[in-house]
């Protein structure tokens, strides 16, 4: 779902159920079912025609085999400024404001369904510089007074 107002704010809000299910046979069969569940919010609010500020926040809720349920906010957040006629900008980005970032791993062996849980890179901030030309190659006209012609020589 998407909201824009006047091209100066837009929002964006999202959902994703994936589940995964494995299944295992032996003499006993087992039967696993991973659910994660993610909610997106993105939010552009467009201060200026150079100046972009931006934040998104993402829920995840990670259901385990064995019912164990862990839970993530990611909160991100960013400020674009953009000059020399759109050609470069600057952006000054910070990530997992909130510190909940996790990396979860799923595991299913023959009588046994595991969840791990480690922090992952937490926090951090980032500076970026970037240049788009927008022309690529030569000159590709001819130059003012030159000719042109072929010489062969034998």
């Amino acid at each position: 779902m998407t909201y824009n107002l006047l091209d100066k704010f837009n929002i964006t809000l999202g959902e994703t159920i994936a589940n995964n299910r494995s299944e295992q046979k032996s003499r006993n069969t087992i039967t696993s079912l991973i659910r994660n569940y993610a909610t997106n919010a993105n939010a552009n609010y467009f201060l200026t025609k150079s100046l972009t500020l931006n934040t998104s926040l993402n829920y995840q809720d990670n259901i385990a085999a064995n019912g164990n349920s862990v839970k993530a906010s990611i909160w991100n957040a960013n400020a674009v400024y953009r000059f020399m006629q759109q050609k470069a900008e600057v952006k000054l980005s910070a990530f997992d404001l909130l510190r909940q970032n996790k990396n979860i791993t799923n595991f299913v062996r023959e009588n046994s369904a595991t969840t791990t849980i480690s922090n992952g890179l937490q926090q951090y901030f980032m500076i970026t510089f970037s240049y788009y030309p927008r022309k690529f190659g030569g000159n590709n006209g001819p130059s003012r007074g030159a000719s042109g012609g072929i010489m062969i020589v034998k």
